[in-house]
């Protein structure tokens, strides 16, 4: 599977996101909260089988049916763990209603972001928009924790199928499993298991953007295979990997 040349994909923890061409969408609903925004015109929302609404952009809650149809348009898609701490403080001020992008807010969040940005800029467009709505992953403001930071290098070339424990990096690093999963929330802003399961999909993401086929990307990113990827991505974000990748 090869992407779209004019696709870019930006990775932090608990976080991605992808801009390039929309299209529609059947009615879904995801785990992840998720931020659709066109760069120009307007998007065609409907949500629990509601009018449609023209908007910018909209932030949807976890767990809410929305389609959405952005044929044609340039769109910036971005999800957030809802377990993660901007995740959390996302979804209380969300509080289980859709937050409406009008277009001056969307002109003040795109003012930095190139209008065809790479993975660094997307990144860095992330951190910014959640400053904006003042949900910054505390992570960003702390200093992360020595003993964590080796667990996450040593993360760096682990399969993570079967999901590894925690308890067995406490021993490699030298601290009680209580105290690192503590330590590893305060410093990564989001807790182990949720940590691994947007590790995946990140690492697919990135291997699919790379242009890797489907079944490698599936295996590289710790999945048993193509069809475990995929349910992954559909409970998550709702669509499926070629989907998301692909902006369809």
């Amino acid at each position: 599977m090869r992407l779209p040349s004019n696709l870019a994909v930006g990775l932090r923890p608990s976080m991605v996101a992808v801009q390039g061409r929309g299209g529609m969408t059947a009615p879904h609903q995801h785990h992840g909260m998720h931020l659709l925004l066109a760069r120009e015109d307007e998007l065609a929302v409907w949500l629990r089988q509601k009018p449609v609404r023209y908007t910018a952009g909209v932030i949807t809650p976890p767990q809410l049916q929305h389609a959405v149809d952005a044929e044609g348009l340039t769109t910036v898609l971005f999800f957030v763990d809802p377990e993660s701490v901007s995740g959390k403080l996302l979804e209380r001020r969300l509080e289980g209603e859709p937050l409406w992008i009008d277009e001056a807010t969307r002109s003040a969040w795109l003012h930095d972001l190139p209008a065809e940005p790479d993975g660094d800029a997307l990144r860095q467009w992330m951190h910014q928009v959640m400053a904006h709505l003042e949900v910054e992953d505390a992570s960003d403001l702390r200093a992360m924790h020595p003993k964590v930071k080796r667990v996450l290098s040593l993360l760096e070339n682990v399969r993570l199928e079967p999901t590894p424990a925690l308890e067995d990096y406490a021993d490699q690093v030298g601290m009680a499993p209580s105290r690192l999963r503590r330590a590893f929330t305060d410093s990564t802003g989001t807790p182990w298991r949720a940590y691994l399961r947007w590790l995946r999909l990140q690492r697919a993401a990135s291997a699919l953007a790379d242009g890797v086929a489907v079944n490698e990307a599936a295996v590289t990113a710790g999945f048993l295979d193509a069809a475990h990827m995929s349910r992954s991505f559909q409970a998550t974000y709702g669509i499926s990997p070629g989907a998301l990748m692909g902006q369809a």
